[in-house]
C-alpha cells in the first residue's frame, strides 16, 4: 500500500512538472530560436561564436537585417540593412 501511494505521488509530481514545462514553452517558445528557425516576424539567419562568451547574430525582422553582438553584459546592434534578399550569405538548415 505504501509503495502504491509513493508511486502515485511521484507520478503526480512528474505530471505537474510536464505541465509547467509545456506552459513555459508555449509562453516563451518564440524566444529560443535556433539558426534558420522562424516566427511570423523574426528569423535568426546566422550565428557566429567569437569566444565562449561572445557571439554575433544576424537577425531578420520585418524585412530588415540586424547584425547584433552579444556578450554576458551587453547587446549591441552593429549594423542594419534594409534588403533581406534570400541566398545572400545565410545558413541553410
Amino acid at each position: 500500500m505504501d509503495l502504491a501511494v509513493q508511486l502515485m505521488a511521484v507520478a503526480f509530481v512528474l505530471a505537474l512538472l510536464l505541465a509547467a514545462l509545456w506552459l513555459l514553452r508555449r509562453r516563451l517558445g518564440g524566444y529560443a530560436l535556433a539558426a534558420g528557425e522562424e516566427t511570423e516576424r523574426m528569423r535568426r539567419v546566422s550565428v557566429l561564436r567569437l569566444t565562449p562568451h561572445a557571439t554575433l547574430h544576424l537577425v531578420e525582422l520585418h524585412g530588415r537585417r540586424y547584425l547584433i553582438a552579444v556578450t554576458p553584459n551587453h547587446v549591441h546592434t552593429l549594423a542594419l540593412t534594409s534588403d533581406a534578399a534570400p541566398g545572400r550569405g545565410e545558413d541553410t538548415p
